[in-house]
């Protein structure tokens, strides 16, 4: 008799069942739509102990703060590592402080074949590549078996990652450790890994390297949405990515995604990060945010001396929890249903060649086209400056 996994449309995909299960007999594997989904296989023995691990039939609610002690705009003071983040750089800070208690720090990194995966870091030159975002549902691996290794020896562990997957790693433990300290991103959504695959492969030299919202756009500005890739060859070019786009416009997320039951400020992690977009709309903020700037949110009783730590290698200044949600709706709700997202599964799963998606499915406005080419090739600055002079044209008419 197989073990009783929770609704496929609710699945997350996050992992505790395979990591639960003593005689690895669950694997996750990809569905029609290319998202890792839980597979029994014949070594099942119905322990039922990956029924128990599962978040979405047993919710770990009791993990959950009630409201943050304290929302913060952030910003690392190490120029490289804010330059080298996506937003603020405060996911490394926090991170160099656990690896100077003897700590491990897991997070989601690319892999040789152009995969985001879950990995472990030990030491501050391996959290290079866990910084950036990358927009795609990363696998989980072993990760939440690792992590519960590394607790057991009393070593510090940091765990980053989407909400859901915090809620994993937490249904997977079933106790709580001291030592564990998560961070939970503001979520938008997960897209398929195997959309990004075949993004990828139909570009028509092969891609080598992926980086999603490069500060190297626009003259290193913080607010773009433009991709980063290096070519086989050794040769970048900067892209305004119809990926991306599907991406925002909700085209091809996770299904459960649609309906997050962790988009609230309820959070699942001792931290939430993200970025500070809308800072300073209401309430004026004074210094300039081109660069990046974190949106930090201290949820529990253990972030707070971590924040504390770590106060005098950060730019910090409390804001409002309504700022925050008024420039991140997914902190209190979560992202819609795409009108043609069936209809892209679809057509995805019949074999249509990338190429035809785009046109069919991802097609932008010509202004829209325009406006990014010239983010691109002029830089914000000189944009916003071009953007100006022409409105006062037109004023003047």
């Amino acid at each position: 008799m197989l073990p009783a996994l929770c609704d496929k449309n609710l699945c997350t995909g996050c992992g505790a069942c395979a990591n639960k299960c003593p005689r690895s007999a669950i694997s996750l594997l990809p569905n029609r739509e290319g998202f890792p989904e839980p597979v029994v296989n014949g070594q099942c023995r119905s322990c039922s102990l990956c029924t128990r691990a599962c978040p979405v039939l047993f919710p770990p609610d009791h993990y959950r703060s009630e409201k943050p002690s304290g929302v913060f705009a952030c910003w690392s003071l190490d120029e490289t590592v804010r330059r080298e983040s996506s937003s603020g750089g405060i996911f490394s800070v926090i991170a160099e402080h656990v690896l100077s208690q003897n700590g491990i720090v897991f997070g989601a990194a690319w892999d040789t074949h152009l995969c985001v995966r879950h990995i472990a870091a030990d030491t501050v030159a391996g959290l290079a590549s866990l910084r950036k975002s990358k927009y795609v549902q990363s696998s989980i691996g072993e990760s939440y078996r690792q992590a519960e290794h590394f607790l057991k020896q009393h070593r510090p562990v940091m765990f980053a990652g989407t909400p859901c997957q915090i809620a994993g790693l937490y249904a997977f433990l079933g106790k709580q450790y001291d030592r564990l300290l998560t961070c939970d991103f503001i979520c938008h959504g997960v897209p398929s890994p195997a959309v990004l695959e075949h993004f990828l492969s139909s570009r028509r030299q092969p891609v080598a390297a992926v980086v999603h919202r490069t500060k190297n756009s626009c003259r290193e500005h913080w607010v773009t949405y433009f991709t980063e890739w290096t070519f086989a060859g050794g040769k970048r070019c900067i892209v305004d990515d119809s990926f991306i786009h599907g991406f925002l416009t909700d085209l091809f997320n996770r299904h459960c995604c649609m309906n997050c039951q962790y988009a609230e400020i309820r959070r699942m992690g001792d931290f939430t990060l993200g970025d500070f977009w809308g800072l300073g709309a209401k309430v004026p903020f004074s210094q300039p945010v081109q660069k990046g700037v974190s949106l930090v949110m201290v949820n529990s009783e253990k972030a707070r001396p971590v924040f504390d730590a770590v106060k005098e290698r950060i730019f910090y200044e409390e804001r409002s929890l309504e700022e925050a949600i008024a420039g991140n709706q997914r902190l209190v709700s979560p992202s819609g249903e795409h009108p043609l997202r069936n209809t892209f599964f679809r057509d995805f799963a019949a074999g249509m060649p990338f190429e035809q998606l785009e046109r069919k499915f991802l097609r932008k406005p010509w202004q829209e086209r325009l406006s990014a080419a010239l983010q691109i090739y002029l830089g914000m600055p000189r944009y916003a400056a071009l953007r100006k002079l022409l409105a006062g044209l037109l004023k003047r008419r």
